[in-house]
């Protein structure tokens, strides 16, 4: 047997600096040996094998090395199987197995053709049997036996019944268990000695479900997806209901890998498919903001492995193979060493709370270093504290009493008199002062327009004075009229500035008609006091300031269609043709939430068991547990149903 060490390659393609090695190529996948001394790296373009050395990396083997241009050599995955054994995953759909024992000429053991796409992923067992899962675009997961001259073809095929497949993993903790990931967001479990249908569905994400990883306990999954969100799931607490993720995490980018740390069951590393470059490794007790950041690549990441708690290794699009270790300076950065610790927010009740953070310096013999990377920092005076504050700037009770009691669409002398009294019922005084003196000042004015439109009818009857007196009266009129807006314009910026929204929105509503100059901030203001409202969930208050307002961004609100889209129940696909007067999915031709009773697509009131997710009519579910006294799903699915 020949040792991989032993073959070298010149290139000058390649070179390597300290604890990183640039390719000829963008990389896809990278792979360990079993006894950790060397790592194989795969792309489109590159496959080798280098030796991962105390102080430095170098290549010890080209696989690609002559005229080797073929189609099944490019390269989306790979892994070590045993010693002297590498599969790689093409892009045509070949799996190629290489044997490092034969001339460099004839490394190549078995090209094995079964997918009619390109196989995304490959997974193989970590108790060392070269037992070998494939999963490909082509919906399809295949298992193939790598035993001598067993590999020609697979020994097993599962169809989900789905999409493509994005990846693909054994379970830690079971030989015959795997888990599959597909682009319809989905995540499945299979047993191998029941290959006819998986025993588990996870509707996990949204849009695709691009990487898995099952936890060394063997009991919990995360999963990453386009929809930028890791999920981690316990895949025995779900027995007997749908699952629920106990734990999300919010990403910036859609997730293409993600690997939970050895030694550190609550935490978990992800890097994204595009844009976002770095590898954050998370505390999923945590998932606001990532506990480290590791930032070495110059183009997207697209693999990296755990070589215990605190090394890691990783490849990217820019060519490069990194090693990165948390005791080498400035490689695991932490973001919440970046952010201030100091903050404050108010609330919707008016108080505040507040966080009060320390700031660390520098030990006074720390070398430059030292202090470029932020090392032997010691944290001086207290720790950081929170609290909150109650300011009594805001009365939630007070607010709620006016929302409902104020008149906007009376008259103007009515809803005045109506909003006085319910602010002096709760100690308003200031507003109920407001609203008398408003009501004052316009009472005027429907008693001058009340003149004027007598003196038009004694003019009519040629009882009318000369023209120079009509013109004097209408400038004062205009006079008054600019004075009295100025007065109302005042008690609008004071209540602004008082902070009080619902004030300044009932006055420009109720006096929208007469005001002649809207105030700059008046959709600002209305805007506040509809977000008020939603807050506390006063949705009828809400509507009806959103329906009274003549500002036409605002009264868009009510324009807004809701219209609910539903999917097929069976493949998860948006139903076309709801509106058309049937229910049945064109592309499973399937009926939708059909009765398990009846066996008819349920039009109206439709119930359903949250275990099981079987339902039907409410009067036909209604008679079967209650009246017939049954337990169990009508279905026979064997689920004890509770309604």
């Amino acid at each position: 047997m020949r040792e991989v060490g032993a073959v070298s390659s010149s290139s000058t393609d390649a070179y390597g600096t300290g604890r990183s090695w640039v390719l000829n190529g963008p990389l896809n996948a990278l792979s360990p040996s079993p006894n950790g001394e060397c790592v194989v790296v795969a792309g489109r373009e590159v496959l080798k094998i280098l030796r991962v050395g105390e102080s430095k990396i170098t290549e010890r083997l080209n696989l690609r090395s002559g005229s080797r241009s073929n189609l099944n050599y490019a390269s989306n995955d790979v892994v070590w199987v045993t010693d002297q054994r590498v599969v790689t995953a093409a892009t045509n759909g070949a799996i190629v197995l290489w044997d490092l024992n034969r001339p460099s000429q004839r490394l190549v053991e078995a090209v094995m053709q079964g997918h009619s796409r390109a196989v995304s992923r490959l997974a193989t067992l970590s108790c060392g049997i070269p037992i070998l899962l494939s999963a490909s675009l082509d919906g399809t997961v295949k298992l193939w036996d790598l035993r001598d001259g067993r590999g020609k073809s697979a020994r097993l095929t599962m169809d989900g019944k789905s999409e493509s497949v994005r990846d693909v993993q054994f379970s830690p903790s079971s030989l015959h268990t795997f888990s599959a990931a597909y682009e319809d967001g989905c995540v499945q479990l299979w047993d191998l000695r029941k290959p006819r249908t998986f025993f588990k569905k996870i509707a996990a994400h949204y849009k695709a479900a691009l990487t898995l990883d099952w936890h060394s306990n063997g009991q919990m999954i995360a999963t990453g997806g386009k929809d930028r969100l890791i999920k981690v799931w316990d895949v025995h607490e779900s027995v007997g209901h749908a699952p629920k993720a106990s734990r999300e995490i919010q990403t910036a980018q859609s997730v293409v890998r993600v690997r939970w740390r050895p030694g550190r069951e609550d935490e978990l590393a992800s890097c994204a498919l595009q844009s976002d470059l770095r590898i954050h490794v998370w505390d999923t007790m945590r998932p606001f903001i990532p506990k480290y950041t590791i930032d070495q690549h110059t183009a997207p990441t697209t693999c990296f492995i755990w070589r215990g708690p605190n090394s890691l290794w990783s490849c990217g699009r820019d060519k490069c193979f990194w090693i990165s270790e948390r005791d080498f300076p400035g490689q695991f950065s932490r973001p919440l060493d970046w952010l201030n610790t100091t903050c404050a927010a108010f609330n919707a009740q008016g108080d505040v709370a507040f966080a009060i953070g320390e700031k660390k310096t520098l030990h006074p013999r720390a070398t430059p270093v030292e202090r470029f990377y932020g090392l032997q920092e010691q944290p001086q005076g207290i720790a950081q504290q929170v609290g909150v504050a109650d300011m009594g700037l805001f009365d939630e009770s007070i607010f709620r009493h006016l929302a409902y009691t104020y008149q906007v669409t009376q008259g103007i002398g009515e809803a005045c008199e109506r909003n006085a009294l319910a602010a002096t019922k709760v100690g308003q005084y200031r507003e109920a002062q407001t609203w008398r003196i408003i009501q004052s000042l316009y009472d005027e004015e429907e008693e001058d327009e009340n003149e004027e439109e007598e003196k038009d009818t004694e003019k009519e009857k040629g009882q009318g004075s000369i023209e120079e007196k009509e013109k004097e009266e209408d400038m004062l009129e205009v006079e008054e009229r600019e004075e009295r807006e100025g007065f109302l314009h005042e008690v609008l910026t004071y209540y602004a500035e008082q902070g009080n929204v619902q004030m300044c929105t009932t006055l420009l509503l109720l006096l929208e008609g007469r005001i002649i100059r809207a105030p700059t901030y008046a959709e600002e203001w209305i805007s506040g006091y509809i977000d008020l409202l939603r807050r506390f969930r006063l949705w009828s208050v809400a509507t009806a300031v959103t329906s009274a307002c003549q500002i036409r961004r605002i009264r868009e609100q009510t324009h807004v269609e809701t219209t609910i889209y539903t999917t097929c129940n069976h493949c998860f696909k948006p139903i076309a043709n709801a509106g058309g007067g049937y229910w049945m999915c064109e592309r499973c031709r399937k009926l939708l939430n059909p009765c398990s009773i009846c066996h008819q697509t349920v039009k109206g009131l439709y119930v359903w068991c949250q275990g099981c997710s079987h339902g039907g009519h409410l009067e036909h579910m209604h008679h079967w547990f209650n009246q017939a006294g049954q337990q169990e799903c009508p279905t026979g699915c064997g689920h004890k149903c509770t309604f």
